[in-house]
């Protein structure tokens, strides 16, 4: 399953936060995998 965190959805402090979270499931078990980064937020 892939996530998407849509640009410019966060607020407060995570205002301009954007990426992916993944979970893969192998054996039964599960993994998690979260790329984000912080776009610049003019202020």
């Amino acid at each position: 399953m892939s996530i998407t965190v849509v640009p410019d959805s966060g607020t407060g402090e995570l205002e301009g936060i954007e990426g992916d979270f993944k979970i893969d499931i192998v054996e039964g078990k599960h993994f998690y995998d979260f790329a984000y980064r912080f776009t610049s937020v003019a202020g």
